[in-house]
């Protein structure tokens, strides 16, 4: 079986393929109807994200249910965390260890909004331990875990400009930072802990 002369063959069939009122029909109607559907995807979105918007000028941070945070540093390093946590719309009242503790038994049944958030250094290792309030405050472990991240990743870049290094000094001085988060009143879970009761529930 010879096959020269194909090419031909195949371009003389198209070309009258594309002749036909047909394929031309049917290929000015697709174009339109790709251009009409993606005209709507830009337009619809638009129309209702627009009524919704200029509805409610709430912000995100409005629900965010940790207010107060009670600070205990009891590390060398003077931490400052107010930039990081202001626009959160959190509130830092700095207390002292027994203070702390004192705190730590009032969060358990309280209808503060608020959290306690201890800092120690521990063999060159920051612990961070925050405790969110029970009882009706309804603060959630997930607001106490965002504002402990925020303070874990503050406190990291402020302990490298605290301790004066070069920038080629800085990767060996990375200290680790521990962090525990539970609410007040309960023993803080490991993550599979914590996993397994979300499972559970």
């Amino acid at each position: 079986m010879k096959t020269k002369g194909w090419k031909e063959v195949l371009a003389f069939t198209f070309t009258q393929q594309i002749k036909t009122k047909s394929f031309i029909i049917g290929t000015i109607v697709i174009t339109l109807i790709v251009a009409l559907m993606a005209a709507i995807a830009n337009i619809l979105p638009t129309f209702f994200l627009d009524g919704a918007l200029s509805g409610s000028e709430a912000s995100p941070l409005d629900s965010f249910t940790v207010r107060t945070l009670y600070l205990d540093n009891e590390t060398e390093y003077a931490f400052d965390f107010t930039k990081a946590l202001e626009p959160m719309g959190i509130t830092i009242k700095t207390v002292t260890a027994a203070e702390a503790d004192a705190k730590a038994n009032e969060l358990v049944n309280t209808a503060e909004q608020a959290a306690l958030t201890r800092i120690t250094l521990v063999d060159d290792m920051f612990n961070i331990d925050s405790q969110y309030a029970g009882g009706d405050s309804g603060v959630t472990k997930g607001d106490c875990d965002a504002v402990t991240q925020t303070i874990s990743s503050n406190l990291h870049a402020q302990f490298l400009v605290l301790s004066g290094l070069p920038e080629d000094k800085l990767t060996t001085a990375l200290s680790g930072v521990s962090v525990t988060v539970s609410c007040a009143g309960e023993e803080p879970e490991s993550m599979i802990g914590s996993i397994i009761k979300t499972v559970v529930r």
